[in-house]
């Protein structure tokens, strides 16, 4: 009992307390320690939204697009408004061109009246145009310009049997007025002006370039200077004698026998049927053989025709042949050989062309002499006037009327070599034709090329 008691008293309390003390402390440690822990492993609150919040985001949002849609609206009204406006002031488009054309219409005749500047420091410091083409004249070196002019002739002529015109000749010789036929004119004009620029690039190419070609590269129709201008002036000029030359060529081979046809002058191709042949196989081929019948006489006179004196054979009165000592000269060529000889007599160039040019020119020979042009009888008294426009008028191939004059009365005449070369004349034979390549080439061609028969640069 005692120890029981003993047990139970203050002593046994405190060791109660003290043993509930520890217990409660590691109780309560044991708590936190687990408290702790369990809130280091819980997971991260909730992304999503409660419901409160997300009708209270959403109306806010509609709210938004509410207030920048009437922005937006309120802009767009505004901007329609200020163009309207702005459209309201501007002037209508009759009334900008109403308002321009007199300025502009008036800077573009100064600018066209005004005289463009010359390169007066390369001209020797003259600015008038006759000193200026004076020292043009003295620099230019005329084999340039005339190996210029071949091929601008030569491109000029492709160009045009290209394009499908049947007239690559007349251009050549164009008429001397600027408003006669505008067709050959105008394409004469691009030849000269080919020729000045190839004649300034040539130019360039010397050791010693003059120095009134300096700095000129390339020609500018539009825009010349007069450098430029008395440039084109040299050219026209010093063309003038190649086309008086090349036009006696075409009289003497073909011309005279279109104009005078008659019984006693007559030019025919001598296989109109033959098969047109290639460029390169043109020269010497049947396609353009062609021959010329003329009556000549000592002293150039007309030998009547049959009909006019009485029936003959060969359609010439015997008496008037054998009164007048007339021979017949019957010539067989090529239009080729023609052909080439005008472009050289143009150019003044004894250089070869090529075949494509030389057939271009003899096919419009050839159809000078198949077509029967009531025109050319009319020329025999009546000079060229030029006043028709557009290719094929083959008048302007002819010369003017005083030297179609004197090469008619030097074709009508026997020469002495001519005469050497035939025999007697034979009073029972209405006719003797000589056939020879002597009598040919001294009725053809030797008559017309000496100096008092070539025309000259004013008679164009």
């Amino acid at each position: 009992m005692g120890t029981s008691g003993g047990g139970h008293g203050p002593g046994s309390a405190r060791g109660s307390q003290g043993s509930r003390g520890s217990h409660g402390s590691r109780t309560e440690r044991r708590g936190s320690t687990s408290s702790s822990g369990s809130d280091a492993a819980a997971p991260p609150p909730s992304a999503c939204l409660s419901p409160s919040r997300r009708s209270a985001r959403r109306e806010t949002l509609e709210e938004v697009k509410a207030v920048v849609k009437g922005v937006v609206c309120e802009m767009k009204n505004h901007v329609k408004d200020m163009t309207a406006e702005l459209e309201a002031r501007m002037p209508s488009t009759t009334s900008i061109v109403a308002a321009m054309t007199p300025a502009v219409v008036a800077a573009a005749v100064a600018a066209i009246g005004a005289p463009a500047a010359a390169n007066c420091a390369n001209a020797g410091g003259t600015t008038s145009p006759t000193g200026t083409r004076a020292a043009v004249a003295t620099a230019v070196v005329p084999s340039l310009m005339r190996g210029a002019f071949k091929v601008s002739l030569c491109r000029r002529v492709k160009k045009t049997l290209f394009d499908g015109c049947k007239d690559s000749s007349t251009f050549i010789a164009p008429p001397a007025s600027g408003s006669a036929n505008r067709w050959a004119r105008e394409h004469a004009d691009e030849m000269v002006y080919g020729t000045v620029n190839r004649t300034y690039k040539a130019h360039q190419a010397l050791p010693q370039m003059p120095a009134i070609f300096e700095g000129k590269l390339n020609f500018r129709q539009g825009s010349q200077d007069e450098i430029d201008r008395a440039m084109v002036a040299i050219v026209r000029n010093s063309l003038a004698d190649g086309r008086s030359a090349m036009r006696v060529r075409f009289f003497s081979e073909i011309g005279f026998f279109k104009v005078w046809a008659s019984s006693t002058v007559r030019v025919r191709m001598l296989h109109p049927q033959e098969e047109e042949p290639l460029a390169a196989q043109s020269a010497g081929s049947k396609f353009f053989a062609y021959q010329t019948t003329r009556v000549v006489t000592p002293v150039g006179a007309v030998v009547p025709a049959a009909d006019a004196v009485g029936p003959g054979e060969g359609g010439v009165a015997p008496a008037a042949m054998a009164a007048a000592g007339a021979r017949v000269v019957t010539v067989d060529s090529c239009l080729m050989d023609v052909a080439e000889a005008m472009v050289q007599a143009a150019c003044k160039c004894p250089s070869t062309f090529e075949p494509i040019v030389l057939k271009a020119i003899a096919s419009d020979c050839r159809s000078i002499i198949m077509d029967s042009d009531p025109m050319w009888p009319t020329m025999r008294s009546a000079d060229i006037t030029g006043i028709d426009n557009g290719p094929g008028r083959w008048y302007l191939l002819c010369p003017k009327l005083s030297t179609r004059a004197r090469l008619t009365s030097k074709l009508r005449t026997m020469t002495p070599e001519t005469m050497a070369s035939l025999p007697p004349p034979d009073p029972e034979a209405p006719v003797s034709d000589s056939d020879s390549d002597e009598d040919g080439a001294a009725g053809s061609g030797g008559e017309g090329e000496d100096g008092a028969a070539v025309e000259g640069p004013d008679d164009w």
